[in-house]
């Protein structure tokens, strides 16, 4: 299972869905510096979408929506793979189905299912938190608290794991 997937799972057992610096961060390699230059940081991300859209299990698609709690835009993994009303779907060649929706008016000016016009969106909005390594909001954006170290540790140990277990 890849490890963004056991992130999303992971996160949505206690908490509503992950910000988009938190899942960029939990994936990289923790004895690795948080910090990178933005050339790296947002093809990390991109990666990443790219993952999340041609990747996505059979019964499961992602949701880019807003979290009101936080005010941020989050990742929300969602059961079923029949297409979301109020949101603009991004169709995966490799699933040949939508397996990314983003909440309608979130980025306006994004034409449908263009992932590079996604990314910078994303960037704009979190590109500087992702580039210095301050993947967690806790009111102020910063370092991951230690809970959160423990769920990206589980997560990363569950990735490992054979898929048929």
């Amino acid at each position: 299972m890849p490890v963004w997937l056991c992130i999303l799972k992971e996160w949505q057992q206690t908490k509503y869905g992950p910000t988009w610096p938190f899942l960029v961060g939990a994936l990289r390699n923790p004895k690795e510096s948080a910090q990178t230059s933005a050339r790296v940081g947002k093809g990390d991300l991109h990666r990443l979408l790219e993952a999340i859209r041609d990747e996505m299990p059979e019964d499961r698609h992602l949701l880019i929506k807003p979290c009101y709690t936080i005010d941020e835009t989050v990742a929300l993994l969602s059961a079923g793979n029949g297409p979301l009303t109020a949101a603009d779907a991004f169709y995966s060649e490799a699933k040949r189905r939508n397996t990314l929706y983003v909440s309608q008016g979130l980025f306006p000016d994004i034409p449908p299912s263009n992932l590079p016009a996604l990314t910078e969106a994303l960037w704009a909005r979190y590109g500087d938190f992702i580039a210095t390594g301050r993947f967690w909001k806790n009111g102020e954006w910063g370092e991951y608290a230690p809970l959160e170290r423990h769920l990206i540790q589980r997560a990363h140990e569950t990735a490992a794991l054979p898929d048929d277990l």
